[in-house]
C-alpha cells in the first residue's frame, strides 16, 4: 500500500522502496512515531563510484504554490475511513548552495483501520526552487511487516544519484546503490509539486524521470477530461491524471489516479489507487 511502488500492466512488482506514495497513505503505531531517528548523511561525504558529467540546470518560471503551504487529507480504505494525512512545505532551505523547497508528508492509519493495519509514513524532499529537481529525499516507514528508511541524494551538476536503504525489520540489512541521470528527476512526492508548475490542460502531456527504489523510470503524464470532485474542502474542478510508466515497454503504476484543481493554485485534490486489498483514497479535507 505504498505510494511509490511501481508494477507492471501484469502485476509483477518491479519495485517497492519508492512508496505511495502520495504521494500518500497510511500511518500508525505510538512505538512507531518514537523510534530513533535517522541522520542524513552529507553530500560531501558521499564515495561516488559513478563519474561526473556537467549537467545544465532548467529554469521554471512559474510555481503555483507559497513556502507556507500545508494540506490536508482523509484516507479511505474501501468504505472505512482509514487514517490521517498532510502535505506541507516547511519553508526555503539551502542545499548544495541553492535555495529548495523543503517539503513534508506524513500518512497514518487510525480508528478501526489501525486496528486492522498499522501504518506510519513520514517523507521528507527537497526541491530545487529555481528547477524544481529532487536534490534531496528522505522517507520514514513503519508498519507491521516492514519497517525502513531510504534515503537519496541527487547530484544535478553532475547528473548522477545515491540511494541507500536500511531494513529495521531484517536485521538492519542495508542496500545501496547509485547510478547515471539522463535529466532532470524527481522522486513521487517532487514530482506532484513539478506537475502543479506546468501548463496544465486537457490533452496536456509530459515526461520526466522519476526515482523509484534503485531505478529511474520515464514517467509520462496526459491530462484527461476536466471532472468535478467533492471531497471534505469543497467542490472542485479537477485536472484527472493517470501517470504511465515507460521502458522498452509500456509499464503502468498500478491503478493510480489523481486528481488536481483546474485552478491557479493546482492543488492535488484527490489521490486514488489499488491494493491488493482493494482502493485506498485520500481526499483533500483542508
Amino acid at each position: 500500500m505504498h505510494l511509490g511502488s511501481i508494477w507492471t500492466t501484469g502485476g509483477k512488482s518491479l519495485t517497492t522502496s519508492t512508496r505511495f506514495n502520495f504521494w500518500i497513505l497510511f500511518s500508525g503505531v505510538i512505538s512507531f512515531l518514537i523510534a530513533e531517528p535517522h541522520r542524513l548523511l552529507a553530500q560531501d561525504s558521499i564515495p561516488w563510484t559513478v563519474e561526473c558529467t556537467s549537467t545544465p540546470w532548467r529554469m521554471m518560471t512559474y510555481t503555483p504554490f507559497n513556502p507556507s503551504e500545508n494540506l490536508t487529507y482523509n484516507v479511505h480504505w474501501g468504505i472505512l475511513k482509514a487514517g490521517k494525512g498532510s502535505i506541507h512545505i516547511e519553508g526555503i532551505e539551502l542545499q548544495q548552495e541553492r535555495p529548495t523547497y523543503h517539503l513534508v508528508m506524513e500518512m497514518f492509519t487510525s480508528g478501526l483501520a489501525k486496528g486492522m493495519y498499522k501504518y506510519f509514513e513520514h517523507t521528507k524532499t527537497w526541491l530545487d526552487r529555481d528547477a524544481l529537481v529532487t536534490l534531496q529525499h528522505f522517507k520514514k516507514t513503519r508498519e507491521t511487516s516492514y519497517q525502513a528508511d531510504e534515503e537519496i541524494k541527487v547530484d544535478a551538476t553532475c547528473g548522477r544519484y545515491w540511494r541507500q536503504l536500511v531494513r529495521h525489520d531484517k536485521n538492519e540489512k542495508t542496500e545501496e546503490n547509485q547510478g547515471k541521470l539522463t535529466g532532470n528527476v524527481q522522486d513521487i512526492l517532487g514530482y506532484l509539486f513539478y506537475l502543479r508548475a506546468l501548463p496544465l490542460a486537457p490533452g496536456f502531456t509530459d515526461t520526466v524521470e522519476l526515482i523509484s527504489g534503485e531505478h529511474v523510470w520515464p514517467l509520462q503524464i496526459s491530462i484527461g477530461e476536466i471532472q468535478t470532485i467533492h471531497v471534505p474542502a469543497g467542490t472542485f474542478k479537477c485536472y484527472y491524471i493517470k501517470p504511465v510508466l515507460r521502458g522498452s515497454e509500456k509499464i503502468k503504476i498500478r491503478d493510480l489516479e489523481f486528481w488536481i484543481s483546474a485552478d491557479e493554485q493546482k492543488i492535488p485534490v484527490r489521490i486514488r489507487m489499488a491494493l491488493p486489498t482493494g482502493h485506498i483514497r485520500a481526499d483533500l479535507s483542508r
